[in-house]
Formats: structure tokens, C-alpha cells, sequence
């Protein structure tokens, strides 16, 4: 009978560590097309857990945020009828500057970096922007300071931050990053082939033939651009054409009597 107990103790611990929750982490960067943006750390808990897990009423916490908010964020609190928000939000210029304020941040002797690619070709349209740090370790001062002012005990730190997700916005597109941010909206139109023929001509001269192949489904996806981007390209002097078959298009430029 005592071990049973001891078994069903056992059991009700190990439902309560896997029922605890705390505090969730969304993270938004929000670039713009000059690359400037803005960082937005917003932590949500909810009132009930921050009675259980919290020393200290409210009015305190804040207090203790708005007076050690680190140099570059910028702190508001709110509240609805069921949680506290605390918004901390960075503002940069380029995303070299957010990972400069980053480092500072998490202030751990390493330099990091983010990187934003944007798709601006007929073949490529999209973008592509990661980071190499964990939104949370952005965080891990509010942690700390939690622990040190004696409003969470240690035991509870892995609360503070139970959960977190991310979103990156750029040029009206929005996609979700994860944790580590790595988020893209790259759209890549695929050239099946490209084929350059030369053929020497007795008179030293030689004559220049590029083919390049595109399905008609890739076709299709930007077309006129594509056709028109192609034309474009071509150099003075040569001819171009189109030609298809079986769901095949190839665009055919011809130089002739080039010199070196």
C-alpha cells in the first residue's frame, strides 16, 4: 500500500512538472525596404500564473523593468481581462545594427549577425532573412532580473519563459520564423538547361548560338516579365526567338561573325 502511494506521489509530481506554464515570448521583426526595422519582444503571462510563480504584485515588477530596461529597448506594460504584456521593442537601422544591439544584449563575448536577401529578379522573388541567436537569449536579462530582485526563485526561472515563438515581416508578407529565426518567402522560377554553341567560320570569325530551356509551368509564373527581361538581355546585333515543344520553351540568341 505505501509503495503505491509513493507511486501515485510520484505521478501526481511528474502531471504537475509536465502542466507548469509561465510566461510566452513573441517576437515580430518588422523590416522595411531600406532595411531599417524594428524588433518587438512582447512577453505574455497570464494573471493567474503570475500569482502563482510571482512574488510581489505588479506595480512592483514594473517599477523594477522601467528601471532596468536596457539602453536600447524601449518598455511598456499593459494588461487585458486575463494576462500581463510586456512589450519591449528595439528599433534599427540595418540588420548588422539589430545584431550589434543584439550582442549587446545578450552581452556573452560572442558577435552575432542577421541577414536579410531579398528576391528582386524575374527568376527570384521573395526574401529570405535569419538570424543566429535564440529570441529567448535576447530575454535573458528580464530572466535574471526576475531571479535577482527576488520576484522568481531559481527554482522557478525556467518558468519565466515557458514558450516562444517568432514572425518576420517584410515588404507586406509576414512568415513565421521559430525560435531561432530562419523565415523565407523565396519563390525560385528553375532554367531547366542553357545550352552555348560556337562555330568557327573560315574567315576567322566564329558564330555564337545560347539556348535556354524553361518548363511551361515556370514559364507561366512570370511570363511577360520573363519575355521581356530575355529581350532585354540580348546584345546588339544578335537575334532572338522563342520557340516550343513538349511543354518546353527555349530562348534562342544568335551572334554571327563575332570577332575575339
Amino acid at each position: 500500500m505505501k509503495k503505491k502511494f509513493l507511486f501515485l506521489m510520484l505521478i501526481t509530481i511528474f502531471m504537475l512538472v509536465l502542466t507548469a506554464c509561465g510566461g510566452s515570448l513573441e517576437t515580430t521583426v518588422n523590416l522595411n525596404t531600406d532595411l531599417s526595422g524594428t524588433r518587438t519582444m512582447k512577453y505574455v503571462i497570464t494573471k493567474s500564473d503570475f500569482a502563482e510563480y510571482v512574488s510581489g504584485d505588479i506595480t512592483a515588477v514594473d517599477a523594477t523593468i522601467q528601471a532596468n530596461v536596457p539602453e536600447g529597448l524601449t518598455y511598456v506594460l499593459s494588461e487585458d481581462e486575463s494576462n500581463y504584456i510586456a512589450t519591449f521593442t528595439m528599433d534599427f537601422t540595418s540588420p548588422e545594427d539589430e545584431a550589434a544591439k543584439v550582442s549587446a544584449l545578450i552581452n556573452d563575448g560572442n558577435e552575432y549577425s542577421a541577414e536579410l536577401i531579398v528576391g528582386d529578379s524575374v527568376f527570384c522573388t521573395g526574401f529570405a532573412y535569419e538570424e543566429d541567436w535564440y529570441s529567448e537569449n535576447v530575454m535573458q536579462w528580464f530572466e535574471t532580473l526576475m531571479v535577482n530582485s527576488g520576484y522568481v526563485s531559481s527554482g522557478n526561472q525556467g518558468y519565466i519563459i515557458d514558450s516562444s515563438s517568432s514572425y518576420v515581416s517584410y515588404d507586406g508578407e509576414t512568415v513565421e520564423g521559430g525560435s531561432y529565426i530562419s523565415a523565407s518567402t523565396m519563390a525560385y522560377i528553375t532554367i531547366e538547361e542553357m545550352r552555348v554553341f560556337t562555330d568557327v567560320n573560315a574567315d576567322g570569325t566564329y558564330n555564337r548560338t545560347i539556348e535556354l530551356d524553361i518548363l511551361d509551368a515556370n514559364l507561366l509564373e512570370n511570363e511577360t516579365e520573363i519575355k521581356d527581361f530575355m529581350t532585354s538581355s540580348v546584345p546588339a546585333g544578335a537575334t532572338e526567338e522563342w520557340t516550343a515543344e513538349l511543354g518546353l520553351n527555349t530562348h534562342r540568341v544568335v551572334l554571327e561573325n563575332l570577332t575575339a
